[in-house]
């Protein structure tokens, strides 16, 4: 079965070109479906979300993370990446589709986000983020939603840039 942001791709849609802005990155020109083959690169860059995070890495939470996210049978947890002109993995978006009580339709929540340090400032999370809210349109989702840390000040511009803040406040118990 062919994914979501697949048909995207065959559509000509998610093709990015962007100028060098850093010296040695090479320019995105890729936006695709995250898949198996991606393993050693995005284990890479996960750790280096959960360092930016400051969560220790869990072996059997990452083992299971990845499973879930290339299972084809799996439809509600999946990932887009972006790459390099040399095919390098320089960013990553997962996302998690759930029912709501609010609408009849699934929402889609953007459960990770990352751009590797050195590709920051390329408008990579921007476009990661764009190509989620194309497939909540197209695929008349109901929403696309997120959360980011109070301190996570640059993630926070390019969010106020792009999507409506709310005034909800996340609480866990356990």
């Amino acid at each position: 079965m062919a994914s979501i942001f697949a048909s995207f791709c065959l559509l000509g849609l998610w093709h990015v070109r962007q100028s060098r802005k850093k010296a040695n990155i090479g320019a995105v020109v890729a936006l695709r479906d995250l898949l198996e083959t991606d393993k050693s690169q995005w284990l890479v860059l996960w750790k280096s979300y959960l360092s930016f995070y400051m969560v220790a890495e869990d072996p059997d939470v990452t083992n299971s993370t990845w499973e879930r996210l290339v299972d084809h049978q799996l439809q509600d947890m999946k990932g887009v990446i972006a790459t390099n002109d040399i095919g390098e993995m320089v960013g990553f978006a997962h996302y998690v589709l759930s029912h709501n009580t609010w609408s009849v339709e699934k929402g889609c929540y953007l459960e990770d986000l990352f751009v590797k340090e050195n590709c920051r400032g390329q408008q990579i999370g921007r476009k990661l983020i764009q190509a989620l809210a194309d497939m909540v349109k197209l695929n008349g989702w109901s929403r696309l939603f997120w959360v980011t840390t109070s301190d996570n000040i640059p993630a926070q511009q390019l969010y106020n840039s792009i999507a409506k803040k709310t005034d909800l406040i996340q609480y866990r118990m356990i």
